[in-house]
């Protein structure tokens, strides 16, 4: 019994080299892409594609104030939408603001205004504003809110928050617009 899990563990490993390497493949060829080649994506490509050169520019850098920093003003954009809408959908609005996320969290507003994204841009706001959550000073949420998530839940209405966030359309569209208007800055 031990052999047949151990070749199924070489067989994950295998498939996930597999993966791997296909991702980095993908990577390689979104970064070396000229503006028309990047141009001629369809949306969904033309964002991932955007995300893979913004987070190729960080290096090994971890430090999500530093990373913000490395940007041009356009790339913050993007990179400030992208991670608020891949947070949101990965674990909630909670999620977003206790990850080192928060950090781009006072940028937030301004980067769906420019992407011209009012909805979200209002929902968000709403919350901060009617929860009077100071972007600046998000103290009680940080590294250890997952153990005080439920405190945190009865605290603030994120259920309702996420409920409404998910009904809402995707960034992707308003996010590849503005990369194709700005992109020289990518």
């Amino acid at each position: 019994m031990f052999g047949f899990f151990k070749r199924l563990l070489a067989q994950k490993n295998a498939i996930a080299d597999d993966i791997a390497s296909v991702l980095d493949a993908q990577d390689q060829k979104w970064r070396a892409m000229e503006a028309a080649e990047l141009l001629a994506l369809d949306d969904t490509e033309l964002v991932s594609a955007v995300i893979s050169r913004i987070f190729g520019a960080f290096g090994t850098c971890e430090d999500e104030s530093e990373r913000l920093a490395l940007l041009n003003g356009q790339q913050r954009v993007i990179y400030v939408a992208y991670t608020y809408e891949s947070e949101v959908n990965n674990g909630g609005l909670c999620q977003y603001l206790s990850n080192d996320s928060r950090v781009s969290s006072p940028m937030l507003c301004e980067a769906l205004e420019t992407i011209g994204d009012t909805v979200h841009r209002a929902h968000f706001d709403a919350f901060v504003r009617d929860n009077a959550i100071d972007l600046g000073r998000l103290d009680s949420f940080g590294r250890d809110a997952f153990k005080r998530y439920e405190k945190l839940g009865k605290r603030y209405p994120f259920d309702a928050f996420d409920d409404a966030f998910y009904g809402m359309p995707s960034l992707e569209a308003p996010m590849a617009s503005y990369i194709r208007a700005n992109i020289k800055s990518f």
